[in-house]
């Protein structure tokens, strides 16, 4: 990330409040340094690396599980906490991107109580409906 500001809100692990904010220009709020922002491929895949002031009092919202939601260049970007570590002074922490986490989420193996269609099979499996089957042609 560059010298522009950027306020980032940490919210709980429901998405459901914001807890805190971190923001380099307000006073109150967490303080950051060497954040470290990746995008992979050209999509939603990102890391961020970063370290906080861990004496702040609202540190402890900083924590694994917690989302991160801020805008970067006009970009939208919604992070979980995924790692945290101090170190004396600073906490450091590790957030990915959602789709990242999608890569380490385990199903049980599923057997199909009937012949199915591959169609019927992702509707059960997939019953958010994030996948979308079309023609190939």
């Amino acid at each position: 990330m560059t010298t522009e500001n950027v306020r980032i809100a940490v919210r709980d692990a429901h998405d459901s409040e914001t807890l805190t904010y971190m923001d380099n220009s307000a006073v109150g709020a967490i303080h950051f340094d060497k954040a470290d922002l990746t995008r992979f491929f050209e999509g939603d895949t990102t890391a961020l690396v970063m370290r906080i002031n861990n004496k702040h009092p609202e540190a402890s919202f900083v924590t694994v599980g917690n989302k991160l939601s801020f805008v970067y260049k006009n970009r939208d970007y919604w992070l979980n906490i995924s790692q945290t570590g101090r170190d004396g002074y600073y906490k450091e922490l590790v957030a990915f991107s959602l789709t990242w986490e999608l890569y380490k989420e385990k199903m049980p193996a599923y057997t199909s109580p009937k012949a199915m269609t591959i169609a019927e099979i992702i509707k059960v499996i997939d019953s958010e409906g994030t996948l979308e089957i079309g023609i190939n042609e």
